[in-house]
C-alpha cells in the first residue's frame, strides 16, 4: 500500500497526539520533544548523549488542505527547560484563533532548525524480505503506517 498524500493523525487526548487540531487558518500539531542534532552519531558519541540532547517546544501549522505553512520551534534552556517549553506551547496555542482539538490530516514535510530535523517524513525500507512504507514524525519518533487509520506506533 502506497503512502497517502494526506496522512491521517488520530486525536488521542491522553497521549502523544493530544495537542493537534484545527484553527481558523487550518490545522496544527504542537509538541514538546527531546532531540539531537544531525551531527550526533549514537555509534561514536553514545557516552556524550547528555551533552548533545536538546529539548524543544514545537508548533507546526498547516493549511486546510494539509500543506505545511510554518513552524515555531524554540529550544528550551538546559535548566528549567521543560516548564519553559510547556509555557511556550501553551502561549502559542492560546494565540491560535478558533482552536479546537481533534483529528487532522496533513502532508509530509521536513524542516531543519538548530541542526535538528523536524517533520513528517516518508520512509521506505525492507525487512525480512518484505518492503515497508511508513511516515515518521521526527524527532518525536511517532510512526504512521498501513492501514493509515491515524494511529501511531513508537
Amino acid at each position: 500500500m502506497a503512502i497517502p498524500e494526506l496522512i491521517p493523525i488520530a486525536y488521542l487526548p491522553e497521549y502523544r497526539t493530544a495537542m493537534i487540531g484545527h484553527y481558523d487558518h487550518g490545522q496544527f500539531w504542537a509538541s514538546l520533544t527531546g532531540a539531537y542534532p544531525q551531527s550526533f552519531d549514537w555509534r561514536t558519541m553514545r557516552a556524550q548523549w547528555r551533552e548533545h540532547q536538546r529539548f524543544y517546544a514545537v508548533l507546526h501549522r498547516f493549511d486546510h488542505d494539509g500543506h505545511h505553512v510554518g513552524s515555531d520551534v524554540r529550544r528550551a534552556p538546559a535548566a528549567g527547560g521543560v516548564s519553559e517549553a510547556e509555557a511556550e506551547v501553551a502561549t502559542w496555542l492560546a494565540d491560535l484563533p478558533g482552536l479546537t482539538y481533534g483529528a487532522i490530516a496533513v502532508r509530509p514535510f521536513r524542516i531543519v532548525v538548530d541542526d535538528v530535523v523536524f517533520g513528517l517524513i516518508p520512509e521506505q525500507y525492507t525487512e525480512a524480505g518484505r518492503d515497508w512504507e511508513r511516515v515518521e514524525l521526527v524527532p518525536e519518533g511517532l510512526s504512521f503506517a498501513p492501514p493509515w487509520n491515524g494511529i501511531y506506533d513508537t
